[in-house]
């Protein structure tokens, strides 16, 4: 925990934010068979409400106020559920948005880039988990980091480098430059390409083999130490 603190306070929010393809958005004009369905076909229960495009934020509902809607039979009104939540940079200290996170009725915020476009968002759960570890895995979902029986390692693209490095055993030197944070970003930085699935690569000891891309993102990478000759 004490090793999560120190992770925390030396990063930016956009480290631990959950990147804005992964962020379920509803428009503020959307009908009621178009909001059941996205509360059928997600596990989330907070999400981003825009109106026009969604560059243009209004804040979230959250699907207990839709279900206090429905069995009270009330009209619906997107807007009128829309809570605000606080926004930060992409570049926000992560422990200062941590404490404003705690104290906001929401516990969500939204991130933005240096031209005000939607980012992501990050919630106080996210933050909690950089020094808890993992603290919520819905049942059938693979864990993030995963050890396998000959040794290796299954990890997600978004998993923090320092945090995979650590656990696995990575020596952290002559790691490429980069602005990145997470495995995915440490890929593509020593790669300095977009790779394609089965591209394999070492560092300091280790092979890095990207085995499951959803899209151009990088989801899947297999981590294995390298056999020592003779072996």
């Amino acid at each position: 925990m004490i090793v999560g603190v120190m992770r925390l306070a030396d990063k930016p929010v956009r480290a631990f934010m959950v990147p804005r393809v992964d962020v379920e958005m509803l428009s503020v004009d959307a009908g009621l068979d178009d909001l059941l369905e996205l509360l059928k076909t997600t596990c989330y229960s907070r999400f981003l409400v825009y109106e026009d495009d969604t560059s243009n934020i209004l804040g979230i509902i959250h699907t207990r106020d839709v279900l206090t809607m429905l069995l009270d039979k009330e009209d619906l009104n997107i807007r009128q559920m829309v809570k605000k939540v606080p926004v930060f940079s992409e570049t926000s200290a992560a422990m200062g948005v941590m404490e404003t996170l705690r104290i906001s009725p929401s516990h969500i915020g939204i991130v933005i880039d240096e031209h005000g476009d939607l980012e992501g968002i990050i919630t106080l759960a996210d933050l909690i988990e950089a020094i808890a570890g993992e603290l919520f895995q819905t049942e059938g979902e693979a864990s993030e980091m995963t050890q396998r029986e000959d040794g290796s390692w299954l990890v997600d693209g978004h998993v923090m480098v320092d945090k995979a490095f650590d656990i696995i055993g990575i020596p952290t030197e002559e790691a490429p430059e980069g602005d990145y944070h997470t495995m995915a970003g440490f890929v593509l930085a020593h790669l300095r390409a977009l790779p394609q699935v089965g591209t394999v690569f070492t560092h300091n000891g280790f092979t890095l083999e990207v085995v499951d891309k959803d899209g151009h993102r990088i989801d899947k990478i297999l981590i294995a130490k390298q056999q020592s000759q003779g072996n």
